[in-house]
């Protein structure tokens, strides 16, 4: 029996340049399009056979986690061993690259090889889906035990994939910033790959928004990709990857999309990123970002306020900050300045914190239902959450308080929206949460096509279009700043303070700041 087989190791020439450029846009049609997809995921190891044991009886649906109940998972299969096994079996490298996510998810079947031990792709897919609806709902209480927290740890990447796949049968639309995000860990060994890794996986309007050219520099493809996207979605969320470093010289509105050093981070951000969902802060302003030239900008907004002064810098811990969040609550515990005409009191001024610190959105469980969705924005209801905030807070004064699940769930979103952030009052009184690098005399702008404010820094320098002067920024990344999040700003009258403008980005540059810190790009 004749059979074609396309090896990627084989059948593209890595020193080749136009050979690449052309192999890898044609990698998603390889894909959508091959019979069987072979996964090669090296010698068996650390008993990897267990693993496969463990997944095959994971993957029956009707099979419980907890043994309490029936018919459930053989426990023999669960056992430190087994479960061992698994750990190894999801550490391996192939989970970690870039390159395999298109595999995947473009792959109509696919077949991971292990030494001689083999197992379908769907069969591993349905373990972990499986896994989690049975810990969400009926198993919830074996999280406790010695099985749930180890494999939680390491299976997020199983998750994240099969999410793409539900994403796209159910919606026929990837979103491909969201791609870029969940993704962002993966590992390659040419940074643009970070970009061009994913370009299989863009659809509908954003299908071939990017062609893979590696003849040009990382810079460079980031920048186009930048552009490209925002042009074609109209929103400016790519802008919310900016990740608080400074590199030198590379654009400040362009995400590095650079590693993180640990996996707590990671999750961390993308925590807070699924919160810009709640937000409107541009109204029905489209974004029109447009290139000036290599490295510089402009885009359409207001400058609407000027951060007064910061409060310390959080790190992940809270229970290692209690004094910063302190020196937080008695910066906002002020007299709204009443030449202030646009602040607005909606919560009443003892609400404004507990609701600024988490980003006014919480995990609600037993409002939302039992599943893995359930972050509730705060509105009217608020009064139910104030007293979640309370408890958290007396249990950072004491060792001896007990938090809840209310106050549990307070914890975990004041973690998401205020690590490696900074608070901020602004001289017309609005509190907020920002990127670590802002300080007293940064702006804060709304621009079209941005659910969030951001943050901007003035330079020194003007650069003249069309025969007028205009200043330009360096973009520090978005804030969370209450009673701004809704387009209020769109909505007031134009005046010498309230009024659209041309807004020019630039490269950054090597700011003195108290809690910002230089690193070297590097993506694995």
């Amino acid at each position: 029996m004749k059979r074609t087989m396309w090896i990627d190791v084989l059948c593209i020439n890595q020193d080749d340049v136009y050979e690449r450029n052309n192999q890898v846009s044609r990698m998603k049609n390889i894909y959508e399009n091959a019979n069987l997809v072979i996964v090669w995921l090296g010698q068996e190891a650390d008993k990897s056979h267990l693993a496969f044991e463990t997944l095959g009886a994971m993957a029956d649906q009707s099979r419980h986690l907890d043994q309490s109940l029936t018919p459930s998972v053989n426990p023999e299969l669960l056992d430190r061993e087994h479960i061992n096994s698994l750990i190894c079996f999801i550490s391996r490298q192939w989970w970690k690259r870039v390159w395999t996510v298109q595999e995947t998810v473009l792959a109509p079947h696919l077949l991971f090889f292990c030494g001689s031990q083999t197992i379908e792709g769907q069969r591993v897919f349905s373990a972990m889906r499986n896994y989690f609806a049975h810990l969400g709902n009926c198993c919830g209480g074996v999280g406790s035990g010695s099985f749930a927290p180890p494999v939680l740890e390491l299976v997020f990447p199983l998750r994240d994939v099969e999410f793409l796949h539900l994403h796209r049968e159910r919606h026929g639309q990837i979103d491909l910033t969201k791609i870029l995000t969940a993704f962002r860990q993966r590992e390659c060994f040419d940074a643009r790959d970070k970009i061009y890794g994913f370009l299989g996986l863009a659809t509908g309007n954003l299908e071939g928004f990017l062609m893979p050219n590696y003849q040009q520099s990382t810079q460079r493809t980031f920048e186009q990709a930048t552009l490209e996207l925002v042009r074609r979605t109209r929103n400016l969320e790519m802008l919310s990857h900016l990740d608080g470093t400074i590199h030198p010289n590379h654009p400040s509105w362009v995400p590095t999309w650079t590693k993180f050093e640990d996996e707590e981070s990671f999750h961390l951000m993308t925590a807070r990123l699924d919160r810009a969902l709640f937000y409107n802060a541009c109204g029905d302003k489209k974004a029109d970002l447009v290139s000036l030239s290599p490295g510089k900008a402009s885009v359409s907004g207001i400058l609407f306020d000027c951060i007064e002064k910061t409060g310390e810098f959080v790190n992940k811990k809270p229970e290692d900050c209690v004094h910063k969040f302190k020196n937080w609550r008695t910066m906002a515990e002020r007299t709204p300045n009443p030449e202030a005409p646009y602040s607005s009191q909606a919560f009443g001024s003892d609400n404004e914190f507990w609701i600024t610190l988490v980003n006014a959105a919480l995990d609600d469980k037993e409002r939302a239902g039992q599943s893995f969705d359930h972050m509730i924005r705060i509105r009217e209801q608020h009064g139910k959450y104030k007293p979640w905030y309370e408890e958290w807070w007396a249990s950072l004064e004491s060792e001896h308080v007990k938090r809840q699940l209310g106050a549990s769930s307070f914890h975990n979103a004041v973690r998401s929206s205020t690590t490696d952030r900074r608070f901020l009052i602004s001289k017309s009184r609005y509190i907020g949460i920002g990127p670590p690098g802002a300080r007293a005399g940064d702006l804060i702008a709304i621009l079209h096509g941005g659910r969030q404010p951001y943050i901007l820094r003035a330079s020194t320098s003007l650069v003249e279009l069309k025969g007028i002067k205009y200043p330009q920024y360096y973009m520090l990344g978005d804030a969370y700043i209450h009673n701004l999040m809704n387009g209020e700003v769109i909505t007031l009258e134009e005046t010498d303070q309230v009024k659209e403008q041309t807004l020019i980005l630039i490269l950054q540059k090597q700011f003195r700041l108290t809690r910002i810190y230089i690193v070297n790009i590097n993506y694995y």
